[in-house]
């Protein structure tokens, strides 16, 4: 008899293998190394030119703190292309956690796609794994608990800059 397996990241049990062995396990994911930077490559221009003054907004607000902000304009005014190139550029001393919503890039759209790709920057940045029972009604809960223990990281490390030297190399 043929069975099919659906990876959806909802099982109840966690099967790992390597061919040799197989473990179960229903603790902490392993560590985590987000791949969203290389989205955010993509989104990115190679070049950036006359738009110093929109990227000097964003370095501002980073610098001065201040809750939040917000940019919104019409669809293709022209908002991804600073956003994408600050990000894979941050002040010196400045984490960011991306997300670009956008329809051209298939499943990036909606908050499951927001949950899934922060989700996974904040545990790198938090230094823990991601959490081996995601389901749809654990997902956003373990987010709030990432939001405040990457915050508090940051905030407990002197973070070196060789993730912002890195970003733009790819190395």
């Amino acid at each position: 008899m043929e069975r099919g397996i659906d990876i959806d990241n909802e099982a109840g049990v966690v099967v790992m293998g390597d061919g040799n062995r197989v473990g179960f396990g229903t603790g902490t994911g392993a560590e985590v190394r987000s791949a969203y930077r290389e989205q955010v490559r993509r989104i990115a221009p190679p070049e950036l030119v006359g738009r110093e003054e929109e990227l000097a907004e964003p370095a501002e607000f980073c610098r001065t703190g201040g809750g939040w902000r917000r940019w919104r304009a019409d669809a293709w005014a022209g908002k991804t292309a600073p956003m994408a190139w600050f990000t894979l550029d941050p002040p010196r001393g400045v984490r960011i956690v991306p997300f670009f919503a956008t329809a051209r890039l298939g499943a990036q759209n909606d908050v499951v796609a927001y949950v899934d790709v922060v989700l996974e920057q904040l545990a790198e940045l938090a230094g823990e794994g991601l959490p081996a029972l995601l389901t749809a009604a654990t997902r956003e809960a373990h987010l709030l608990r990432l939001y405040a223990s990457a915050a508090e990281a940051c905030a407990a490390s002197a973070w070196s800059s060789s993730w912002t030297a890195s970003t733009r190399t790819g190395a």
